[in-house]
């Protein structure tokens, strides 16, 4: 940021929303505290999230702020906290992390940040639920390499994916992907929500598992539909063993050729998620 002689006080009803975001912060990180009320506001319209410089200043979009929510609010004030207290900004400035590379290390830096948030009860999807690992996985590879994806992404839809944080983040990298975008701004892409914001810049960071081609995105995809598939499966089943076949033969048999169609789709799924054959 370009260093600014003269700032812009916060209207009162945006003090009123920075102070209380700012004392919940510390009230959940008294260790932060210092630095938290160190930092010195300005005032960004329309900047669309919030940032920190060496000179300690906080960058807000108090719009921003007031769609977030106190608690949000006091949640992004800790990240930013956390970039100073590390000394982000010199530890950047001695390894030359310009242009490209300074990106690059945005990411890794938030990545670090972001491990700490999430151990402190931050409310993002945890890693380690084995459940949502195709999903994850996925995502991963999607934020980290889009065009091994085909134009519709595989067939995948929002409502493929269980864990809602997960679906609202496809549903952003899908119109993103459909926008023609292709430098992943984590800010833009969550669209104001730093919960999906801070889990994008986590996915860019994860390991890959298996180099990115459009094989490996195929079986990804095809595990998530393959889940979706057999939560179909088992909730048909259910409504057919509700459903008297003597009493309402239509309905049951309707019920039944859907059932039909959804194992085969199933199979099809099973055979694409598991790749090639050895």
């Amino acid at each position: 940021m370009v260093a600014t002689t003269r700032l812009e006080p916060l209207s009162a009803a945006d003090a009123e929303l920075f102070a209380a975001a700012r004392l919940r912060a510390a009230r959940s990180q008294p260790y932060l505290a210092t630095a938290l009320f160190a930092m010195v506001p300005v005032v960004r319209p329309g900047f669309g999230t919030f940032a920190v410089d060496r000179y300690w200043r906080v960058y807000l979009d108090m719009d921003q702020a007031r769609e977030w929510g106190v608690a949000a609010t006091a949640a992004v004030l800790v990240h930013e906290a956390h970039h100073l207290v590390r000394g982000h900004h010199e530890r950047a400035r001695r390894v030359g992390a310009t242009g490209e590379r300074h990106r690059d290390w945005n990411l890794a830096a938030d990545a670090a940040i972001n491990d700490d948030l999430v151990d402190d009860g931050l409310d993002l999807p945890d890693p380690r639920d084995r459940r949502f690992e195709t999903e994850r996985g996925t995502l991963r590879l999607l934020v980290q390499a889009p065009t091994t994806f085909t134009a519709d992404l595989n067939e995948l839809r929002a409502d493929d994916f269980a864990h809602p944080t997960y679906r609202a983040l496809f549903t952003a990298l899908a119109a993103s992907v459909a926008a023609g975008v292709t430098t992943l701004d984590p800010a833009a892409l969550a669209g104001g929500d730093p919960v999906l914001e801070q889990l994008v810049v986590v996915l860019a960071t994860e390991r890959l598992l298996r180099d990115a081609t459009p094989a490996y995105a195929a079986e990804h995809a095809a595990g998530v539909r393959l889940l979706a598939t057999a939560r179909e499966i088992q909730a048909l089943k259910s409504k057919l063993q509700r459903t008297n076949p003597v009493e309402d033969p239509l309905v049951y048999n309707r019920m039944f050729a859907s059932l039909v169609d959804l194992e085969a789709r199933r199979k099809t799924l099973l055979a694409l998620a598991a790749g090639p054959a050895m």
